[in-house]
């Protein structure tokens, strides 16, 4: 992105500074800066027990928290990554190391233990985007994995961990979360049998308590101006229940930004997950990481999305580059 990325002992914030966080605990809570002091960690706030760090004290207004300056980033530098072109996605660490024999636009099938196998070694081995280990707590670890031994389908590690790892990028992390990411793709896009997972269509909500950061803003005019694609590193949690998309909207003091997004039926790369949910009642449509979108219209409240197709845009710069067929030949 050409800024600071993720602060660090020797890349410390200034107070004052407005700064996101991307600590599980406070999941992209915003603020400035108010204190910086070093300490020696416990093991309890997602440092390991023994490594010296700088705490870092951030006034949210109203409230305040602490946090590890690791979890920390400006706001205007680590947010770019929610948005990015297909250029940006094709050039990314997950296209590298993306396994499918169809390439990045599609999944091969992954048998649940080696997507196991995939989430211990992530959790053990996490870190952040400065390559700083991150503890999780064996409590949390555990109920992560009797969690997804009880599932034969769907099973999400934890609120925003995994949209953590495709945020930052990191090699380390996403090579060995990859088998795990790649079979919750599969199960987003096919279904038991094989067949290709059709949406039925229609139209879904996302509530978020802030409004995009002028650059994503920026990017999401630009996509619309020029009818190009734009795309979303995490996975996207939606839900068809405005009502709800509405209360997440106001969950804090702010008016916050609503997302609508107009799905065509029979669409291939949106699953309908109501049924499995990890929250229930909750109405919830799951879309893969890196999922193509058109902006319709875009403002300072909320922004009108339309679902396309996932190999459109990939498809088409194969032709415009003189490459036959599939999508795969872009990375091959």
């Amino acid at each position: 992105c050409g800024g600071r990325g993720f602060f660090s002992p020797e890349n410390a914030p200034e107070p004052g500074e407005a700064v996101v966080c991307f600590q599980r605990l406070n999941w992209q809570m915003r603020g400035v800066v108010a204190d910086v002091s070093e300490a020696v960690s416990s093991g309890k706030c997602g440092l390991r027990g023994g490594v010296e760090g700088l705490e870092v004290t951030v006034d949210c207004g109203s409230s305040s928290f602490k946090s590890w300056s690791v979890f920390l980033a400006p706001v205007n530098d680590m947010e770019y990554s929610a948005l990015c072109k297909t250029s940006d996605f094709l050039s990314s660490n997950l296209a590298s190391l993306y396994p499918c024999s169809r390439g990045v636009g599609d999944a091969d099938f992954v048998e649940k233990e080696d997507a196991r196998r995939s989430m211990l070694e992530w959790l053990q081995h996490l870190e952040d985007a400065d390559e700083e280990p991150v503890d999780v707590e064996d409590k949390l670890l555990e109920a992560i994995l009797l969690a997804f031994a009880g599932s034969e389908d769907i099973a999400r590690p934890g609120p925003g961990a995994l949209n953590n790892t495709l945020n930052s990028d990191a090699e380390g992390n996403l090579t060995r979360a990859m088998p795990l990411i790649h079979r919750m793709v599969y199960l987003l896009l096919y279904e038991a049998d094989g067949s290709k997972r059709l949406h039925q269509g229609g139209q879904v909500w996302k509530g978020d308590t802030q409004r995009p950061v002028p650059l994503n803003m920026n990017k999401l005019r630009e996509a619309q101006r020029l009818q190009k694609i734009i795309r979303f590193r995490q996975f996207q949690s939606t839900t068809s229940n405005r009502a709800l998309a509405e209360k997440y909207r106001k969950r804090e003091d702010g008016r916050g930004y609503l997302w609508t997004i107009d799905i065509a039926p029979r669409f291939w790369g949106a699953r309908d997950i109501h049924d499995i949910s990890w929250k229930e009642g909750e109405s919830e449509t799951l879309f893969p990481a890196y999922s193509a979108f058109y902006v319709r219209s875009v403002d300072d409240d909320g922004c009108h999305l339309e679902a396309a197709d996932r190999c459109k845009d990939l498809t088409e710069r194969a032709l415009r580059n003189g490459l036959q067929g599939a999508a795969s030949e872009l990375i091959g």
